[in-house]
């Protein structure tokens, strides 16, 4: 791939309860998630790219810079910028204030959720 480097089931280091997680590929600073289905992506495919964005943005390893989805069985795919794609959604944060909101709402959530 051009000299980059090609990793299967790069793994994210857990999060608080999240455990450490695997994703399905990383090519060079890009991340790639492959859903092999008969349907169009959903959003829960991109939630689950988003929770690997996450945990590797709080982590001590370098991160990755763009990421996708890739359904080689429609033969479709799409690929973002991280950071742009971020900036649009939450009205200008960056990716380690947006991913470390996201991980720490979750925590509380859970943490709410088991007092009841």
């Amino acid at each position: 791939m051009g000299g980059q480097d090609v990793l299967f089931k790069p793994k994210s280091k857990g999060y608080s309860f999240i455990p450490d997680l695997y994703a399905d590929l990383s090519i060079g600073d890009s991340l790639f998630e492959i859903k092999t289905v008969n349907r169009n992506f959903k959003s829960g495919d991109l939630k689950q790219l988003f929770i690997y964005i996450a945990l590797r943005q709080v982590s001590d390893k370098e991160n990755w810079k763009f990421a996708g989805l890739y359904n080689p069985r429609k033969g479709v795919y799409c690929k973002f910028n991280i950071k742009t794609l971020i900036y649009n959604l939450t009205g200008g944060k960056t990716p380690n204030e947006a991913f470390e909101q996201l991980l720490n709402g979750l925590n509380r959530d859970v943490e709410i959720d088991s007092r009841f």
